[in-house]
């Protein structure tokens, strides 16, 4: 809770009066597809930080586009990080890519395309949102 939540909303305190001096800006949360499917077995803290940080994005948009400040997240699928070192084993992470239809856990790579996004004047009228990049994992 402490690294997925309390994190997201200590740091969005700290920028706030900065954002909203400059007149506005972007906050970009990273959620995960946990936060829509409900996650497995063993990962019901995680699921639920990540859901809450969801929430806490969503309730940003109705405090925050008053000063002009758009906030989104980015929920990424399985990702190949560090992050699955000693908390899954081989096999389980083999079991996991089999149900991602293009057969491949995600790259840190492959997140940047829909964070420029988010962060960019492009994205301007969007607020509130989760851009999932996952490969439809969530469907499986």
């Amino acid at each position: 809770m402490a690294l997925n939540l309390r994190s997201a909303f200590l740091c969005s305190r700290a920028v706030l009066p900065h954002v909203i001096e400059r007149g506005g800006g972007a906050i970009i949360n990273v959620s995960s597809v946990v936060a829509r499917h409900g996650g497995g077995s063993g990962e019901l803290a995680y699921t639920a930080a990540k859901g809450g940080l969801s929430a806490f994005t969503r309730g940003l948009t109705r405090e925050l586009s008053k000063y002009h400040i758009r906030a989104n997240t980015l929920a990424p699928g399985p990702t190949d990080t560090p992050f699955h070192e000693g908390l899954r084993t081989r096999d389980a992470l083999e079991a996991i890519t089999a149900r991602i239809p293009l057969g491949r856990l995600g790259l840190a790579e492959d997140m940047v395309g829909a964070a420029l996004f988010l962060a960019s004047d492009a994205a301007g009228y969007m607020t509130g949102q989760s851009i999932e990049v996952n490969d439809g994992f969530w469907l499986a």
